[in-house]
């Protein structure tokens, strides 16, 4: 167990020092973002509705979108340590090591999910924030609680899934290239 955990701190601080990939990370969502804003928002408008209303449905329909493609770029940006290691032949050296190789998957595996969830909660509840200061609209703490749980189960299945796409990739230049598909493909879908 050890093992796992030595493995796992190493793979989130070796992600955390490189700023560009934690930036490139983000990136979907930055762009995602920025559509919304910019283009999206009359789509919004419904002359029904109040503004306080319009603004909690605005902000919770792109903000529910953002969370959940930030679950997959998130944590495809994060598995890139995997492929990163991979290329720079890091990962030998801990094959080499009495460390059995489920023990080294799994601490990959891990450090992405436990990145990936940290970044995305802290987005939520930013989100949360925000419209509550913005509309005066709080969500109640059984919704926080069940919204959390559903982030989490969906950071596990996107992390299970972008670490089976990493492992296809052998080099840093393809995985930018499968990266910048995978994307592109979440920011069209969502």
């Amino acid at each position: 167990m050890k093992d796992i955990l030595t493995l796992t701190k190493r793979n989130i601080l070796n992600y955390l020092r490189d700023k560009a990939s934690v930036f490139f990370s983000f990136l979907s969502v930055i762009i995602l973002l920025l559509i919304y804003i910019l283009f999206l928002r009359s789509v919004f408008e419904i002359e029904e509705i109040d503004a306080v209303q319009q603004k909690i449905f605005m902000v919770g329909y792109v903000m529910g979108g953002v969370l959940v493609v930030s679950t997959i770029t998130l944590s495809f940006g994060v598995i890139g340590n995997y492929v990163s290691d991979l290329d720079s032949k890091k990962i030998n050296g801990f094959l080499v090591t009495p460390v059995k190789r489920y023990k080294i998957t799994l601490s990959y595996y891990l450090s992405t999910a436990i990145l990936t969830t940290i970044l995305t909660l802290i987005m939520f509840y930013l989100s949360a924030i925000y419209l509550g200061i913005s509309s005066g609209h709080w969500y109640s703490f059984s919704l926080f609680m069940e919204v959390s749980g559903l982030l989490i189960l969906y950071v596990l299945v996107s992390t299970s899934i972008m670490t089976f796409i990493a492992t296809f990739v052998k080099s840093i230049n393809a995985f930018g290239g499968v990266s910048a598909l995978v994307g592109t493909l979440i920011g069209f879908i969502s």
